[in-house]
């Protein structure tokens, strides 16, 4: 019986920083305006691009803060675009939006690679299937 509670301890302890991720197109519809049928000058634009929604939950035993919320995204034209953030609480939602200009010179995001850092440990990270790393082929 022991054994059994010594079990649940150490998967209890070593779970219990978590990241999730997740990507999403957004458009008009995605808009209050648009289902409340109020005017908003952004609904009359052409508003296309993806969001990007992390939530985080860092064990106050594994790290100290600040930690370091690190992004690295390929997009469909083949170029790397790596995103830092400090965060400043052990847990939260962040959501980054690529939208205009930005996601129509770079394109959706193909793969992406999430990472949580307190000083330079790497205290959990997830990344898109397939992810790989970047080649720069300027050596």
């Amino acid at each position: 019986m022991k054994a059994f509670w010594l079990l649940i301890l150490v998967i209890s302890l070593s779970s219990c920083s978590q990241l999730t991720v997740r990507t999403e197109k957004i458009n008009q519809k995605n808009l209050a305006s648009y289902h409340a049928e109020t005017p908003d000058p952004v609904r009359c634009q052409f508003f296309k691009g993806q969001q990007m929604v992390l939530s985080w939950n860092i064990c106050k035993h594994k790290a100290p803060l600040p930690l370091k919320l690190k992004i690295h995204l390929i997009r469909t034209n083949h170029s790397l675009e790596i995103i830092e953030r400090l965060l400043t609480c052990r847990e939260g939602t962040k959501v980054f939006y690529f939208l205009g200009d930005n996601w129509y010179k770079k394109g959706e995001i193909l793969t992406w690679r999430v990472e949580v850092f307190s000083g330079d440990k790497l205290i959990v990270w997830k990344a898109q299937k397939p992810w790989i790393d970047w080649i720069n082929e300027s050596g």
